[in-house]
């Protein structure tokens, strides 16, 4: 099999993964019990060792050598406004980054390469330092800091982050959202799909450097 057609099969296979696993991830969010938990963390168990050996996505630049070595998944999260910034997270991924992986988590410990989401609510500042606060971070991890605009299409974003002073934040974007077209496309939308990926090129580069 080429690897053009492998890598549109595994595509295929990983969305089936990720889809199923979001409906778990529904119920799970809905009826929060320790066997739901239990059942989750199995599939995700599965999806881990089934797309980690099957999935060898190369980004520009990235040769491969010694990948096998090298953890394959960013986590995304967020610490307020969690649902809501789940299905933009999931909107953008379908659209921009489907060949990237990355797994949504829970956990309120970042202490390992991490994409934070954070909802523009108030004043930009102050809705960075509590979703950054809400973690307890352990060590000095690679944090990528995501900011969610809600925007229609046909108006101009305004108050875009273009300076983070947090110490705790590597690298940042901005993605815009709404209801009726979630992540649209749109020039912002693309440069934050470049900037994730070539934040997971540097992860994965750091990674290397280990070995």
């Amino acid at each position: 099999m080429s690897r053009t057609k492998r890598d549109k099969k595994t595509t295929h296979v990983r969305r089936k993964c990720r889809c199923f696993l979001n409906f778990v991830q529904g119920i799970y969010n809905f009826v929060r019990d320790d066997l739901c938990r239990c059942v989750l963390n199995f599939l995700r168990g599965i999806y881990n060792f089934v797309t980690s050996g099957s999935t060898n996505r190369f980004l520009p630049g990235d040769n491969g050598e010694n990948d096998h070595l090298l953890p394959n998944t960013i986590y995304v999260t967020a610490s307020v406004h969690h649902e809501y910034c789940r299905n933009v997270f999931n909107s953008f991924q379908n659209k921009y980054l489907e060949s990237c992986d990355l797994r949504w988590t829970d956990d309120e410990v970042i202490d390992k390469t991490t994409i934070v989401f954070c909802p523009k609510i108030s004043r930009l500042q102050d809705d960075i330092k509590a979703t950054l606060n809400a973690f307890e971070i352990q060590g000095v991890p690679y944090i990528m800091l995501v900011v969610i605009h809600y925007c229609e299409p046909s108006l101009v974003p305004e108050n875009l982050l273009n300076d983070c002073k947090d110490r705790r934040v590597t690298r940042f974007t901005n993605i815009l959202y709404c209801d009726s077209k979630l992540c649209f496309e749109c020039q912002t939308n693309k440069s934050a799909s470049d900037e994730i990926k070539k934040f997971i090129q540097k992860n994965r580069e750091n990674m290397r450097k280990k070995l």
